[in-house]
């Protein structure tokens, strides 16, 4: 990981990934043991179930890691991280062209930084906190 994005999410150096098949648990009740293992950026993976349940579920867990001080990145979902409000969204190369509208506007209403990290082809783009904010 890049330092631009250690520091975008207070120095974080574990970078969790969830994903519910193979954990056997919700989202959010993995952001919930995720947080008590230490980790402060965690990222939501979901590759088979149906956009509106997957929305379902990152609210769920996007409400619980603000509630104990963590930050939620969602995998491959613009439209699913602007609906729940998400701290980001991780692209991978094949995901989304970079400029697509969604992203444009996703990283103007956070006023975003995004952040390519080159050995592993993809980008995260983090909100920063907005001056006076």
């Amino acid at each position: 990981m890049s330092s631009n994005f250690i520091k975008a999410f207070g120095g974080a150096h574990l970078y969790p990934i969830t994903d519910q098949h193979l954990s056997g648990l919700s989202h959010a009740e993995q952001v919930v043991l995720l947080i008590n293992c230490g980790a402060a950026v965690i990222q939501l993976r979901e590759k088979l179930d149906p956009p509106a349940k997957f929305f379902r579920q990152a609210d769920l867990a996007v409400q619980v890691a603000r509630d104990l001080g963590a930050k939620i990145i969602i995998n491959d979902r613009v439209d699913i991280a602007l609906a729940v409000k998400a701290d980001g969204v991780h692209l991978g190369q094949e995901d989304l062209p970079p400029d697509a509208k969604a992203l444009r506007e996703f990283l103007k209403a956070l006023n975003a930084l995004p952040e390519i990290d080159e050995k592993l082809g993809s980008s995260v783009i983090a909100g920063r906190a907005r001056p006076g904010g």
